[in-house]
């Protein structure tokens, strides 16, 4: 005799859910991750780098108060990087977790919904094995009635 519990059934359901959200917006995650530094990492030019370092080093004075901001405004954006990515990837991860607690919740309430007429039946056949009598509702009209 198959025993219909309903934790078993909505929980073993929320459970393959939750593997799947989290397996697929694990991959989002990485991806987005990843596309994040592709288009912060596109920002630096190490052959610019080169050159101003090159420029910089040939004292020559007009030069050297040129270039000397540029090279500190370039090192200091190649420092903020990590903290960018950091950043941006830890909003990611929080935004992903709130959108697996909400399909959590929301699956949990559609298999509460869905799952209520199974739990009904099995009820009412537990009734009836024992020589019960069930009282049916009918909801509906005519010959879609329930």
């Amino acid at each position: 005799m198959i025993k219909l519990n309903k934790i078993d059934i909505e929980w073993r359901i929320i459970f393959v859910i939750s593997i799947l959200l989290i397996s697929a917006l694990y991959s989002i995650n990485i991806m987005i991750k990843d596309e994040l530094s592709d288009v912060i990492y596109s920002g630096i030019d190490e052959q610019l780098e080169v050159y101003l370092n090159n420029e910089y080093s040939k004292n020559d004075s007009l030069t050297t108060t040129e270039v000397e901001p540029i090279l500190e405004r370039y090192n200091q954006w190649k420092a903020i990087i990590p903290l960018l990515e950091s950043h941006f990837t830890q909003r990611v991860f929080a935004f992903s977790i709130g959108l697996i607690l909400f399909f959590i919740l929301f699956s949990f309430i559609i298999l509460r919904y869905l799952t209520s007429p199974l739990k009904t039946i099995a009820k009412n056949v537990r009734t009836i094995s024992k020589g019960g009598t069930v009282d049916v509702q009918k909801k509906g009209v005519g010959s879609v009635a329930i």
